[in-house]
């Protein structure tokens, strides 16, 4: 992990991380320990690679390590290097274009170095989809490399059982209050929607105030929601008129996942990782960047119910046909004992 148990859950993500992964960890493997940063005196980035020497006595007793990110890798192949021990990770996203859209163009080139580093040493490698697939390729063996997306539990991510009844029209979003997220424009788009609707954004981040500042500015009545715990994120789901992922960059986010799950009708921006999981027209809608296009969008469910109803229902059919999670964890533990 390349954090603590203690920050998920300030993220909302520690029931989902125990739920689907370790409580499934513990019925398929006889040992499971978890290496994080908490209560570390170094910076997380020089305890990583500290991590099997300081931990040696655990660290060798394990046969695979399951890397969550390719920022949780370091103290795998440090492991690999010492003790000749296998490891696994996650290629979701591209971290290079993050860096770069989060205004940290110094970290590019020691992002390509790990990547070089891991993919060399790695015993296989999980991706999310195929466009991370044809990337992976160019660095390691196909036969090394799994097509595994991010999953949602279909029995909890449901539709709701009673139609909505909003007096106001409900816009819903969730992710990080970070460039990458786009939820500037997000606001901008919603201040030209009419009648006002109310924009709903969980998540925390630097950009909070910033983000307020601008919704006081334009008029929009917008709460944003710091933190909510996994199981309880269905109800919002549930409850909203759309869902909105406007992000500048994403891998299949697991949060539009589980929105599509519970039947909500979708609008995405047209960028990898979300045109991947979204087919304008069928199971929800494509924006630009460009905000006049995002707003049309939006208005286009908001207006037509019809509509939103038959994206919403083929939204949960594409969940339950490719991204259940106990499909894609099953898969996962195979992989991990063959190794």
């Amino acid at each position: 992990m390349g954090s603590s148990l203690e920050d998920m859950e300030l993220h909302g993500q520690k029931e989902r991380f125990q739920k689907y992964y370790l409580n499934v960890y513990r019925q398929s493997f006889e040992k499971v320990i978890v290496f994080s940063y908490k209560d570390s005196p170094l910076h997380r980035y020089f305890y990583s690679l500290a991590l099997p020497l300081v931990k040696r006595k655990d660290f060798t007793t394990c046969d695979v390590f399951r890397c969550f990110h390719l920022s949780s890798t370091p103290p795998a192949i440090v492991g690999k290097i010492l003790f000749n021990k296998k490891f696994v990770f996650n290629y979701n996203y591209d971290y290079k274009k993050w860096a770069v859209i989060e205004k940290k163009p110094f970290l590019v080139p020691l992002i390509q170095l790990l990547e070089q580093v891991s993919f060399r040493l790695a015993n296989h490698i999980f991706v999310a989809d195929e466009r991370m697939a044809e990337f992976a390729r160019t660095l390691r063996s196909a036969t090394k490399i799994t097509n595994i997306p991010n999953g949602v539990d279909v029995t909890i991510f449901r539709p709701a059982l009673h139609n909505k009844k909003n007096s106001q029209k409900v816009i819903l979003s969730v992710g990080r209050l970070e460039e990458q997220k786009n939820y500037g424009q997000l606001i901008a788009a919603v201040a030209n929607i009419s009648p006002k609707p109310h924009l709903i954004i969980i998540g925390r981040g630097a950009l909070k105030e910033t983000l307020v500042r601008q919704a006081g500015r334009l008029a929009v009545d917008m709460t944003i929601i710091d933190v909510v715990p996994h199981l309880e994120l269905p109800k919002y789901y549930q409850s909203a008129d759309v869902y909105v992922q406007p992000s500048l960059a994403e891998a299949p986010v697991k949060t539009l996942l589980e929105a599509m799950s519970c039947q909500c009708a979708c609008v995405g921006t047209r960028v990898p990782g979300i045109s991947g999981v979204l087919e304008d027209g069928k199971n929800g809608l494509l924006a630009s960047l460009e905000t006049k296009d995002l707003q049309k969008k939006i208005q286009q469910v908001l207006n037509n119910p019809k509509t939103a109803k038959k994206l919403g229902e083929q939204a949960r059919v594409t969940i339950i046909n490719r991204f259940n999670i106990k499909k894609m964890i099953n898969k996962e533990i195979s992989i991990l004992k063959s190794i």
